[in-house]
């Protein structure tokens, strides 16, 4: 009886060793199953590196886009304690704007999402210049409308990317010019970090793009 006992607790705890890796694939492969269910591009993407391309901005978009919004729209609502009408239509144009993008990155027109990442980073930020007076937000604000110039250095050719670096520039000048409270300091500062950070992203882009030719 006792050997028989020994055996039936040993089967049971072999049992429960195999179990236990067996549970963490299934979760393992539920959460894989989920993402992908979030990030899958169109079956009409069809060439191998477009579906890569398109799952990298759906993977961004399901992730950063969410969080950065959530900062930025926390940020005016709670930390400052005020927010405009105007402020709020700008964020939830925004939202709008990123859903729209998810939307586009799942299919074939994945580089459209781009275009209206660009568009919400750039136009946004300076919009949200406009509708807020204070220097120090309508700088830190700005920073976003980078991110525009940088995804379209990775979806699209040299002469794109500095034209929306150039955009970017030329609204970020009359946001500031608008701006009663920026002085000449603050407004050359801006503008050559802005500067800076752009050729940066444009020039850097453009050479790896040469190198991954070669």
């Amino acid at each position: 009886m006792s050997s028989s006992a020994d055996a039936e607790r040993i089967t049971d705890k072999e049992l429960t060793t195999l179990r236990l890796p067996a549970t963490r694939f299934g979760r393992s492969m539920a959460v894989r199953s989920f993402w992908d269910l979030l990030v899958e591009p169109a079956d009409g993407v069809l060439e191998p590196a477009a579906r890569r391309r398109a799952r990298f901005l759906s993977s961004l978009l399901a992730t950063v886009g969410p969080v950065a919004w959530l900062l930025a729209f926390s940020y005016d609502l709670w930390l400052e304690g005020d927010m405009s009408q105007r402020l709020l239509l700008v964020h939830i144009a925004t939202a709008l704007g990123l859903a729209l993008a998810y939307s586009l990155s799942r299919t074939e027109r994945y580089r459209g999402a781009v275009v209206l990442i660009a568009v919400c980073a750039v136009a946004g930020s300076w919009i949200y210049g406009l509708a807020e007076a204070d220097p120090a937000r309508l700088l830190s604000g700005s920073a976003f409308a980078l991110s525009g110039i940088l995804l379209c250095a990775v979806f699209f050719p040299l002469r794109i990317t500095a034209g929306v670096a150039v955009v970017n520039l030329l609204a970020m000048l009359g946001t500031l010019l608008a701006n009663s409270a920026m002085d000449a300091g603050q407004l050359l500062w801006s503008l050559t970090i802005h500067g800076v950070i752009s050729a940066m992203i444009v020039l850097i882009s453009d050479l790896v793009k040469r190198i991954s030719r070669t």
